[in-house]
């Protein structure tokens, strides 16, 4: 669902749900990808 970004930040200002104009399919959070801790190769 399109939205102009005025639309938009008139309902964010007004504290309204905008949650399902958001696209979080592909979200991510920056430093935190998964990590591998402990792990030592077999020579």
């Amino acid at each position: 669902m399109k939205r102009k970004a005025k639309d938009f930040d008139k309902k964010f200002d007004k504290s309204e749900d905008i949650t399902k104009y958001l696209d979080v399919s592909k979200r991510h959070r920056p430093e935190q990808e998964q990590k591998v801790i402990g792990y030592k190769e077999k020579k």
